[in-house]
């Protein structure tokens, strides 16, 4: 099967939101792509629509870069990029949240990562901070004031011992996913270890 005549439109967005456009044709979990001048790398998102109409948003697991490969064929692609759908690929990294071991130690909450370093909440939330100063770009404004209001939603389940709805802060986080997933993966991460701590009794 000639992969190469039955490309459709790709838009490819880096770590930082910016995009770029180019051509390939998904396939089971994979994206063939046809352009050595794609820049693709993991966790770059990739949008594209099927002949149904259809939306389709995948993360880069693994890019399978080829391109620097001058001996293969023309019909061998120069990216062979493993892919995984943003929904589940969200709901693997909530399910990991959730998975972190957490303690109580003088009023903090511990989260061991798989290096065993503690990290408080409070830290957390500091370094994503710092981090969208750095990085947040036209978006800094609108990182900063969301992370205030996860923070003043956070300490409000801490006293009151309840997950409460946020629905229209939710949605403003979620349209985060394809522009800053970074942003998006930290928030959620500070958020689950809160519901943890909360459905523990503690």
């Amino acid at each position: 099967m000639n992969l190469r005549n039955q490309t459709i439109d790709l838009i490819i967005t880096n770590k930082e939101g910016e995009k770029s456009y180019t051509k390939g044709f998904p396939h089971d979990n994979k994206i063939y792509i046809y352009d050595s001048n794609a820049v693709i790398d993991n966790g770059y998102l990739i949008d594209y629509s099927l002949e149904n109409g259809l939306k389709k948003t995948v993360v880069v697991i693994k890019p399978g870069y080829y391109g620097n490969f001058k001996n293969h064929s023309q019909n061998f692609p120069d990216y062979q990029c493993e892919v995984q759908d943003i929904e589940e690929y969200n709901q693997a990294k909530i399910n990991k949240a959730q998975n972190i071991t957490i303690e109580n130690k003088n009023g903090s909450v511990i989260i061991g990562n798989v290096t065993n370093s503690p990290i408080t909440i409070n830290t957390s939330i500091s370094e994503l901070e710092k981090e969208i100063n750095e990085k947040g770009g036209s978006n800094k404004e609108e990182l900063l004031d969301l992370l205030e209001q996860v923070k003043e939603l956070c300490e409000n389940m801490e006293k009151t011992k309840s997950i409460p709805k946020s629905k229209s802060l939710m949605k403003k986080i979620t349209n985060h996913i394809s522009t800053n997933n970074w942003f998006y993966k930290q928030i959620v991460e500070i958020i689950g270890a809160v519901v943890i701590k909360i459905m523990q009794g503690n």
